[in-house]
């Protein structure tokens, strides 16, 4: 009786866990992840004692493989470029970022905690909107943030909200309150994206409208329709409001340094590549390879001294080339390329798959939660904005944990070699830091 009575409140202390890393998370990463990390340790300790961790490798390895290869990759470049703490420190922060996807894929006990779960994400979400929109009208401030987050921060947060929303309030069949509910969450996050501020969110904001309306609406006709009333609310927003207007005129602006400046950088990036495009130059080493290859080149130099820079030797450079992809090819090398394309592109495949099949908006939200991903790597590095692709993957972890939960397979305790390596894999890799820091450098 003592030992079911010690399992069931560790098994509740790791839910509240979870509840207290949703809230918490958009808050303050470091309480979030204090939060993760210790549901994550114990839920090995309730595994070692009690054997009733329950997984299945089998019923969700199609999903998992992109992400062996991925990581497997990059682990496999540390021995290519030879270990550095540069490479070794930007290889033990995506380690960590996992660890809120590990956690939930394997300690989550059934769908209700999913859904409680996602709740409190939504909750941690609304505050920050409420926050940005006090911050836009009483402090006057033109481009907003959340509470404790930077702006392109609280930009992509606010594109991982969006997608759940439109296809609940679609397609959710739900009751007509929690309709009403979900309208008043969905204007809050429209209005917060406009005090963001940020023109790549409006944009992917209006592709999210215009790709949910092909997907739902059948006749042509209507679509079009949609299509038409979409432009011209956006054209009378331009029309109306200075602010919207002063921003949309500035993509075609050569003058505006944001504009400009993204594509100098993504140039210079895209020559780092074709200077390194067997292996590329390592992880986390683009700032000092284009300097030491002289890849800055002066429209770039010259836009750094007004735009985000970095010094390194009074020499004047960009943080990043401003694209996942470049980014991939110049520090991975090809190889880097395909695991960045396969990984999203392997998302992207079965989450619209299994909408097709299951029509379940699940799926779907997963699916353009991606293309938003994707979209917003064109123009930035998404993993400059580490807690937002932490999330995201800690989202899609649940998604995976809910196939598992519907499996045959959901009664299969879990083989401890999978805890094993997992554990073993994130100290070997803070390990890994550690010694390149104080041994190999």
């Amino acid at each position: 009786m003592l030992h079911i009575k010690l399992r069931t409140i560790i098994d509740r202390v790791i839910f509240y866990c979870f509840i207290l890393y949703s809230i918490t998370f958009l808050l303050s990463e470091e309480i979030g992840n204090t939060f993760i990390r210790m549901a994550f340790l114990l839920g090995i300790i309730k595994y070692i004692k009690y054997k009733n961790v329950y997984f299945s490798l089998d019923s969700i390895y199609k999903y998992l493989k992109p992400f062996f290869v991925f990581f497997g990759v990059i682990f496999l470049f540390f021995f290519i470029h030879g270990i550095g703490y540069l490479s070794a420190s930007k290889y033990e922060t995506l380690t960590k970022m996992i660890i809120p996807f590990c956690t939930a894929l394997f300690f989550i006990s059934d769908k209700k905690q999913i859904k409680w779960i996602l709740l409190m994400l939504c909750a941690g979400i609304v505050i920050n909107e409420v926050y940005s929109i006090y911050d836009f009208f009483i402090q006057n401030n033109s481009r907003t943030h959340g509470i404790n987050m930077w702006t392109l921060y609280f930009a992509g947060i606010l594109l991982l909200q969006l997608p759940v929303l439109l296809c609940m309030i679609i397609k959710g069949n739900l009751s007509k309150n929690k309709n009403i509910i979900l309208i008043f969450l969905l204007a809050l996050t429209l209005l917060a994206i406009f005090t963001n501020g940020s023109r790549m969110t409006w944009l992917i904001t209006v592709f999210d409208f215009i790709i949910l309306s092909m997907f739902f609406i059948k006749s042509v006709k209507k679509k079009m329709a949609v299509i038409l009333g979409i432009f011209l609310v956006l054209f009378s927003m331009y029309s109306m409001n200075s602010n919207i207007n002063s921003k949309v005129n500035s993509l075609f602006d050569t003058n505006n340094i944001s504009t400009r400046g993204h594509y100098f950088y993504l140039r210079d990036g895209v020559n780092l590549f074709l200077e390194h495009k067997w292996i590329g130059v390592g992880l986390n080493r683009f700032n000092e390879s284009i300097l030491d290859d002289n890849l800055v080149s002066e429209d770039s130099i010259n836009n750094l001294k007004k735009d985000l820079h970095v010094k390194i030797n009074d020499k004047y450079v960009m943080p990043h080339a401003h694209n996942d992809l470049v980014m991939f090819l110049s520090e991975l090398g090809i190889l880097g390329g395909f695991i960045y394309l396969y990984l999203f592109g392997s998302i992207l495949f079965y989450t619209m798959n299994n909408w097709r099949k299951n029509k379940d908006i699940w799926s779907l939200s997963i699916c353009i939660m991606t293309i938003n991903i994707l979209i917003r790597g064109l123009s930035d590095y998404n993993l400059a904005n580490m807690g937002v692709i932490s999330l995201y993957l800690f989202i899609y972890s649940l998604y995976l944990r809910h196939i598992f939960l519907v499996s045959d397979r959901r009664n299969e305790v879990i083989k401890g070699k999978y805890l094993g390596f997992i554990f073993g894999g994130i100290l070997f890799v803070v390990l890994l830091r550690i010694g390149s820091k104080y041994l190999m450098n």
